[in-house]
């Protein structure tokens, strides 16, 4: 069941969240910046907003704005779904019920999300070329211990496939347990500790 009553509700959830998350941050965030979210041609807005639009595009640069924001959405729903829940369940119903008419917050929601999903994908990409690595100097290392061609032996590859199916499904089930973005978060945490510590 959705929780907000209507468009006003959502977009001042939405707007409320994107200023706490620059509060904590120490984002800058004027209040003008913070009314142009509330900015539509078509559905409710502020009384104001055609003199807040003027003053807005006479002052800020559009595409460092939207990108700032952007960036604070994504940082916003990392945090709501890390912490609370029902908060994250929150996001999700301020996002629908806007996307049932025309509001400029919905497309930095739209640029955030590309820009996580363009992240996930490099992330993939890195993590495929990785495993291949691994497998390929396993696969030379053991043949060389063994002294023959284990690479096309029916039981090593079974047993890499067998090994391969129960690593993924762990995964799959910590994910569900704890939540994509509590996984997302630990693992990005680890992979920076142990960066850094490689290069101390």
């Amino acid at each position: 069941m959705n929780q907000f009553a209507g468009v006003r509700d959502a977009k001042e959830f939405l707007i409320a969240q994107i200023a706490e998350q620059a509060h904590l941050e120490g984002v800058p965030f004027s209040e003008i910046e913070r009314k142009m979210l509330y900015f539509s041609e078509t559905e409710w807005t502020l009384p104001d907003i055609a003199k807040v639009s003027e003053m807005f595009h006479r002052e800020y640069d559009d595409q460092e704005f939207e990108k700032r924001i952007a960036r604070l959405i994504r940082a916003a729903r990392k945090r709501a779904g890390t912490t609370h829940a029902p908060n994250a369940r929150s996001w999700s119903n301020a996002i629908a019920t806007l996307r049932k008419g025309d509001h400029y917050v919905v497309v930095m929601v739209d640029r955030a999300a590309g820009s996580e999903r363009r992240q996930l994908s490099w992330r993939s990409f890195a993590l495929v070329v990785s495993l291949l690595c691994v497998y390929g100097f396993a696969m030379a290392g053991l043949s060389t211990y063994f002294g023959r061609d284990i690479e096309h032996d029916p039981d090593v590859i079974f047993f890499i496939w067998a090994t391969a199916a129960s690593l993924t499904a762990i995964y799959l089930m910590i994910r569900f347990w704890f939540g994509g973005s509590s996984v997302d978060s630990f693992s990005t945490r680890v992979t920076r500790m142990l960066f850094r510590r490689r290069h101390k």
